[in-house]
Order: C-alpha cells, then structure tokens, then sequence
C-alpha cells in the first residue's frame, strides 16, 4: 500500500512539473531529440519510439522519447542509484535528484513519464530585481509538502528559503525547487539583464560639407548592459539624413539635431550636425556693358544657392586703369579701353561669374543721309550715316524699321519698300549710349506703263550727229521706269535719256522698253555718209561716189560744172582744172565732197 501511494505521489508530482513548465513557457520546441546524462559522458540521440539504454557501474536509466498526440511528445527513463538531468534543444527540462539511501531511489520495471508541452519558460528581469518563485505540490493530500530552493549560479540569482529571488548579476540560470521527502523537482530557468544607465557618443558637434557622411557612434553604459539597442532620429531631414546604422548623409546648408535614443530606459544624447554649402553659382546682373569715360554704374551678383553657408562675393577687375570697382559692385570707368569685371564667392568654391566692361569716348550725335526718302514699292535705295564727334571710340550703329510691313532695312543701311505708306528708319548707336538719328521713308504704289512710243518711226542722221528722242506713254502719271537699247551701238549708240549719237554710217534700230510692264517701241536710225569726203581727177578721169546708210534716192548735183560734173548715179568726171564741191541729197539731208581736178600731164 504504502508503495502505491509513493507512486501516486510521483505521479501527482511529475504532472505538476510539466503544468509549470506550460504555464512558464516562452520557447517552442516542436521535436525533442537530445538526452543527456548530468556527467556530459554521454549523449544518445532518441528518436520516437525508439529505446536506449545507458549503463555502467554507478549509471543505470533507459530514455524514450514517445509520440504523444497531436505535437506533444513526451520522454519516458528508468533510473537507479543516480542524479538525472534531463536536457532537450540544450535546456534542463526536467531533474532527479538522488538519494543517500537505496530507500530513495525510483525503481521498478515502468517508465517514468514526462510530459513535454509544446512552450518551455524563460523569466527575464533586470540586474537589482526581486521576485518570489511558488511551488505547489500535488496531490492535495500528500503528507510532506515542504520544498527546498537552490540557484545553480548565485553570480546570477540567489533565492531564500521561501521561494524569494534577487537577480544579483547579468547571466542566465536556473531556479531549482525540490520536494524533501520524493526528492521530486520543478526548475525555472531565469534570465538576469544588466539595465542600461547612460548613453555618450563619439561627438556632440559635426560639421559636414554637403554630400559627406558621418557616422555617430554611441557607447551604452554600463559595458555589459544586455539591450544596447539604440534608434537615430534627425530634427530635420531636408538639412541631414541617418539610417539605422548612425550613418549621417548631409544634404544642404543648415543645422540639425541627431537624437539617439536607447530602446531599454529611453535615454539620449544628441549630436548637433553643421552643413556647410558651397556656392553653386553666381549670376550678374550684365555681363556686358558700356560706359562713357568717367561714368560710374554697378553689377548686382545674385548667389544661386540659397543655403550656401558662405554668400560673400569678392568683385575684381582685369585693369582698374581702364574700369575699377570695389566691393560692393560699383564701377567707376576710368579711361577708353576693355576691362572684366570678375565676382568670385568667397567660400573657396571657385564659383564665378564676369562682366566685358567697354569704356567708349560717347557719340554724341547721328545723322542720316538723307533724312527723308521717296520710294515706290519693291525699289530699295542704301542709306548713309554721319556719327559725331569724330573721335567716338564706337561709330557702329544698329538699323531698325519702325514698321517693317511697310520697309525693312538690312544691317548695312539699304532700305527695301514693301507697301505704300511711312515708316520711321532708325539709325542707333551701338556704345550703349542710345543715340538715334532718323530717316522717313514714304513709299508710293507703282503705276506701270501701259503703252509707250517714240516719237519718229525713221530718222535721218549725218554721222556724227546727236538728237534728243522724245517718248510718249500712257498714263502719263505712272512710277514706272523705262531703259534705251541700240540694235548696233557702231552705228548709233543712245543713253538712258533717249539722247541717240551716230557714230558710223548705216542703219541700226534704237528701242525703248518699260521695266514694269515690259512695253517697248522703237525707231529706225539711218547714219548718213558719203563716201568720200574729198578726191584729186586729173582731166577726164572718173569716180563713182556713194551715200552710205541709205537705199533711198539721192540727187546729187556739182557746184561748178565746167570743173567737174555728177551723174544721178554719183559719177564724177574731171573737165578742167580747178575745185568743184559735190553735193548729195538724201531725205533733206546733204552731204557734201571736195573734188580737185588737175590737167592732163
């Protein structure tokens, strides 16, 4: 009897362990695989179902492990005459202690069972905190109920008489309770944390130039504190970011705060992070500019980056003899030359912006020549320009139509007439000085001619002769123009007024034509000549003389017969001597030649 109910007791206490252990637990374990002898001589690896056997001289106990239902699984041992410790997954799970006594022992042919739930407990508390373990024995009636408390590592935790324990330093141990009279045992396995107390980094002040990076490192106190976990928080992540790491990218010109924060007691310390920008760029407000001899003016230099940490500007010049300037961007021009006006920043970033300074003797004054213009639609005409005083450094000037619907005028002054009206031709300086000289221009539709005609079909000319061709046109109010043509400029040639010259003897066409409609007349030119001018007979010779540029008849007539006389045909014969004169009408024109007639020799 007495022996049943010590196996009862066993199993009331066996039951109550793994009730402990589930109601402790924190860690799953889904197979249990590992038992160990509390020596570490030996291990065995179970597998379900399967039974071991470990044995010598002072060391008797068999291990199972038993597949229990659902993911339970549960650990069945025999043992004699020895101190048992149980470990799965490298925990305690469960420990025999044995007895001075044979009487003490467990034996018998049945397994000892026990349960292993699917959790096993951790406690964890801070270095410095007390806490009370309770132990309940079952069953409710069992006679001897008292226990005994043990720490494996009072380094770790010591516990009283009365299940109070005080973690006295950072480590993990276990708590191990034990009935007096079975020698039954349950454990809790505690887990001691050093709390962190203080929190420093590597700096408390960084300045960074845009684009570096910075690492903060934080040193937890004390050394062994267990959570050294800390998170990095930036005051303003438009000046500097930090990653999880501590990592601080500085991203434009401003301040910020790093804040890191502990997980475990929520402590800080902070790092004032200093972003220094260079200039990115420097714009004037010219870069290009005029001025009169002695002249004063200023540049505006306009920083282009707004969080530049530096926006101080240096101004120099290329020849402070020429244009000077000091550091506020004033200019005073000096005498007639070139100078560059540089504005440099002052943050060594090598930025920079320059001026063409161009210092002129000034014009004074423009004319146009000339000051008003006539045209008729589609004709041009070049303008001329007189600038003063003559020794202005720049006499350059810029042509502009006021209206360019009506003229236009090219870079070289010419003016081209595009639709009646009037238009305002400005002539500028080009020194930056601004003066203007003007030209109006009035342009007239043009009236082309319909006909046109010269006022002699057929003309009778001596050679070497000029006459005035006169033309008559229609409409006799027009703006167009016409041109003269000779058909043969060795007879007769014609200018641009009509005004014709017979220059050799024969018949050559001269034409009128209008430019704009292209109507033309033209009139028949006859160069008269004789053919000789004068000729020496002796007594009773002949010769035969010829008006040259007609085919019309002549009548030819002698001045003193009884010399020399004349046939219709132009035949002269010598009669006697002396001088006669011939004479040759053609068209009432007439032509002339001396004849001499010597005697017979």
């Amino acid at each position: 009897m007495k022996r049943i109910k010590l196996i009862n007791r066993i199993f009331y206490c066996i039951f109550l362990l793994g009730f402990l252990l589930f109601m402790a637990s924190g860690f799953i374990f889904s197979t249990v695989d590992e038992v160990t002898p509390a020596d570490k001589r030996t291990s065995v690896i179970v597998k379900p179902e399967d039974t071991r056997y470990i044995g010598n001289d002072t060391i008797e106990y068999y291990v199972k492990i038993r597949a229990g239902a659902g993911n339970n699984n549960a650990l069945a041992f025999v043992s004699r005459h020895q101190e048992v410790e149980v470990y799965a997954g490298g925990r305690l799970i469960y420990y025999i202690k044995a007895h001075s006594s044979i009487y003490g022992t467990t034996t018998g042919t049945n397994y000892t069972i026990v349960n292993i739930p699917p959790y096993t407990t951790d406690i964890t508390v801070r270095q410095g905190q007390v806490f009370w373990l309770n132990a309940t024995c079952l069953p409710e009636n069992a006679d001897n109920k008292l226990v005994t408390w043990e720490s494996r590592d009072e380094n770790v935790c010591k516990v009283e008489s009365d299940g109070k324990v005080t973690a006295t330093g950072a480590g993990t141990t276990s708590i191990i309770c034990t009935n007096v009279d079975t020698g039954l045992t349950a454990y809790c396995i505690v887990t001691v944390t050093q709390p962190v107390t203080g929190i420093t980094l590597n700096s408390d002040y960084q300045e960074l130039w845009v684009g570096a990076k910075y690492a903060i490192i934080p040193s937890i106190e004390p050394i062994d504190a267990e959570n050294k976990k800390v998170t990095y928080l930036s005051s303003d992540t438009s000046v500097a970011t930090v990653d999880e790491n501590g990592v601080v990218t500085a991203l434009k010109g401003g301040n910020c705060v790093i804040e890191v924060t502990t997980d475990e007691c929520h402590l800080t310390a902070a790092c004032t992070i200093v972003v220094k920008e260079y200039v990115s760029t420097i714009t004037l407000s010219e870069n290009n500019k005029f001025m009169n001899v002695g002249a004063t003016g200023k540049l505006i230099a306009t920083v282009g980056t707004d969080t530049a940490t530096n926006k101080n500007i240096v101004w120099s010049s290329s020849d402070n003899s020429i244009c000077s300037v000091d550091q506020e961007g004033n200019l005073s021009a000096e005498s007639v030359g070139n100078a560059v006006i540089t504005a440099t920043a002052a943050d060594g970033s090598g930025v920079t912006d320059s001026c063409i300074i161009r210092v002129v003797n000034p014009v004074t004054g423009i004319e146009v020549v000339p000051d008003s213009l006539r045209l008729f639609v589609g004709d041009s005409q070049k303008l001329g320009v007189n600038v003063y005083p003559d020794n202005a450094t720049i006499k350059d000037v810029v042509w502009k139509s006021a209206n360019e619907s009506i003229a236009v005028v090219d870079e070289d002054g010419e003016v081209f007439a595009i639709s009646s009206g009037k238009v305002k031709i400005t002539a500028t300086s080009q020194d930056g000085n601004n003066i203007k000289g003007i030209c109006w221009v009035y342009v007239t539709p043009r009236v082309n001619i319909s006909s046109l005609r010269i006022n002699s079909k057929e003309i009778y000319m001596l050679t070497g002769r000029t006459r005035q061709l006169s033309v008559i046109v229609r409409p006799a109010v027009n703006n167009d123009s016409y041109e003269w043509y000779s058909s043969d400029t060795g007879i007769v040639t014609v200018d641009g007024n009509g005004v014709i010259t017979t220059v050799g003897p024969g018949e050559a066409e001269v034409y009128v034509i209008s430019d704009g409609a292209g109507v033309e007349s033209s009139c028949i030119v006859h160069s008269l000549a004789i053919s000789r001018s004068n000729i020496t007979l002796e007594q009773y010779d002949r010769y035969t003389l010829d008006v040259i540029g007609t085919d019309s008849k002549i009548t030819w007539r002698s001045s003193n017969p009884r010399v020399c006389t004349v046939s219709s045909s132009g035949e002269v014969i010598g009669r006697k001597a002396g001088i006669a004169t011939i004479t040759a009408v053609v068209n009432n024109k007439t032509l002339s030649c001396t004849v001499r007639v010597t005697s017979i020799r």
